[in-house]
């Protein structure tokens, strides 16, 4: 995806890599810590280590996506990009918070449940698009709003593995 943006926007090919490369590890960071918390963790490695270690090796993650960005663009290049990343992180975890406190789907309306997946995956797939906005040139109106079609494309993708989860439970 942020490949895709980069080419689209007409930017730099190392900017769409360090995007890219900082977005696997974000959302790598992201994938490990909420199935540390849903307790959903697949068996190995974390049978052995346990959950407290997945937090941290997604913890790890999540600093060493920013700390990729900045080596590879330089600290002031990968500044507003960095900016955009926190931002996500922070939307992110308040949509983990919503999952944790244990909103019951069944009692969940779509608003309820259309903000939770925008805070979570939609966050980060809009911090994906913005940041290649920004380091492409583009005007922050323009960059939100890349950032608006990113967080569109990431909330129809968790929809649908949420979809898919909730009618093939033995599949996922």
């Amino acid at each position: 995806f942020p490949l895709a943006i980069q080419r689209a926007l007409g930017g730099p090919d190392e900017v769409g890599g360090a995007i890219a490369g900082a977005a696997l590890l974000f959302y790598a960071s992201a994938d490990v810590v909420d199935d540390a918390v849903d307790h959903d963790l697949a068996s190995d490695p974390w049978t052995r280590w346990g959950w407290e270690q997945a937090t941290n090796t997604g913890l790890s993650l999540l600093f060493l996506s920013l700390t990729y960005l900045q080596d590879t663009l330089g600290a002031v290049r990968a500044a507003p990009a960095l900016t955009v990343f926190v931002h996500a992180g922070h939307s992110m975890a308040a949509g983990q918070h919503l999952d944790l406190i244990g909103q019951d789907l069944e009692q969940a309306t779509i608003a309820d449940y259309t903000a939770f997946v925008e805070r979570k995956t939609g966050a980060s797939f809009a911090a994906y698009a913005e940041a290649i906005a920004l380091l492409c040139g583009r005007e922050p109106a323009e960059s939100a709003r890349c950032g608006e079609v990113g967080e569109a494309l990431g909330s129809m993708l968790q929809m649908i593995s949420d979809n898919y989860e909730l009618w093939n439970p033995t599949l996922s």
